[in-house]
């Protein structure tokens, strides 16, 4: 009877544990490779925005440089990395049109 007991209980305890919902990795993002003329002098541009000129752009360009992003959502582009932030890391994934509509 204990035994059984036990069962019954080990079998609660399984039930009622926390159930974790599987971390969702993201993708990584896939460089770009070449760039064009017009594309690399923005990119340089808003490399500048900073006062660095070190290949990185830290300000969103999604947000047009007005926000800071983050080096979990950053996306290489040319010989540039790129960092989105929070609000636009949706757009890592194709970033090429976000850097066409930067202003030169």
């Amino acid at each position: 009877m204990k035994f059984q007991n036990l069962l019954l209980v080990a079998a609660l305890l399984g039930a009622c544990s926390a159930k974790t919902e599987p971390t969702k990795t993201p993708a990584t993002p896939k460089p770009v490779a070449e760039v064009s003329a017009a594309i690399a002098a923005k990119l340089e541009k808003a490399d500048a925005a900073d006062g660095k000129a070190d290949k990185v752009v830290h300000k969103c360009a999604g947000c047009s440089l007005h926000m800071d992003g983050k080096t979990e959502h950053a996306v290489a582009v040319g010989s540039y990395t790129l960092h989105f932030c929070d609000h636009c890391e949706d757009k890592v994934a194709d970033p090429l049109p976000v850097v066409e509509k930067l202003e030169n």
